[in-house]
């Protein structure tokens, strides 16, 4: 079985990973996004996506957008809770000190995965 070498991506490698996602999955975006040229970009971006590297940077870009995608949902749905509640304000000493920042930022303390 073919498994992906360690090297690291070359800066231009890791961003047609990262405009790959952001573009819709198009490899020809994505390299010319990154700033291959317009000449060789759709064959770069075929090639690109041929390597054992690539397709494991981009796999594992791909489950962390899912694991952040899922965080967010339940940070959201712990928010509408929240806010859903008619005592929301009781949750804090004083109504003035009711801030929703704050709150997001108490939900989520650290459990968002950002390591694309």
């Amino acid at each position: 079985m073919n498994t992906p070498s360690h090297r690291k991506l070359t800066p231009k490698e890791e961003r047609f990973c990262y405009e790959y996602l952001a573009c819709g999955m198009n490899a020809t975006k994505a390299a010319l996004r990154a700033g291959y040229s317009k000449k060789t970009g759709s064959e770069i971006g075929r090639q690109n996506l041929m390597k054992l590297e690539i397709q494991s940077r981009i796999q594992h870009m791909k489950d962390n957008l899912a694991e952040m995608a899922e965080t967010m949902a339940g940070l959201l749905e712990d928010i509408d809770s929240l806010m859903d509640r008619e005592d929301a304000a009781a949750v804090f000493e004083d109504e003035d000190d009711l801030d929703i920042e704050k709150a997001a930022e108490d939900l989520i303390s650290g459990d968002l995965p950002l390591d694309f």
